[in-house]
Order: C-alpha cells, then sequence, then structure tokens
C-alpha cells in the first residue's frame, strides 16, 4: 500500500489505483485499501467509483467516519442517487 500512497502523492492516481486494488485482492478486508481508492477516483473527479468504494470501506468498518464523509461529499458533487 505504501507504494499507492507515494503514487497517489506524486498525483499518479491511476497507477496508484491499479495498486491498491491488487492489495484489496489479497485482503480483501482492507478497508483502507477501499478508502485509498476512493480518494484516487475521487481526485479523478469519478465521483461515482468513489462513492461506491468508500461504502465498500464503510461495509467494512461501520464507524469508518471519514468514508462517510467523503461519501457524502462524492454524493454533493455529483448528484448520485442513493441505492442499496
Amino acid at each position: 500500500m505504501e507504494t499507492g500512497e507515494i503514487l497517489m502523492h506524486q498525483k499518479h492516481f491511476r497507477r496508484a489505483v491499479t495498486v491498491f486494488k491488487q492489495a484489496i485482492e489479497l485482503c480483501v478486508e482492507s478497508t483502507t485499501g477501499f478508502y485509498k481508492l476512493g480518494l484516487c477516483f475521487e481526485s479523478m473527479c469519478q465521483y461515482k467509483p468513489a462513492y461506491q468504494y468508500y461504502l465498500n470501506a464503510i461495509s467494512l468498518n461501520v464507524t469508518d467516519a471519514t468514508s462517510f464523509y467523503r461519501m457524502g461529499v462524492c454524493f454533493s458533487r455529483n448528484s448520485i442517487p442513493i441505492s442499496n
């Protein structure tokens, strides 16, 4: 995950997405991996996938206030309909 974070800081979001997806394949219960994917997609103004990744993070940790907040930001920027 450290490589993905470095790529994010360098604004190489597409490459960071690849790294975080690989991390999630290794650990499907990685709240951090889903959260970081959300951040990458949000940084690329792709709010629907960002919203979904934040939702995945929350499904693993219902007390993840940061993912709840970021999900709300994505909702407000893109008027994403709330669905299950």
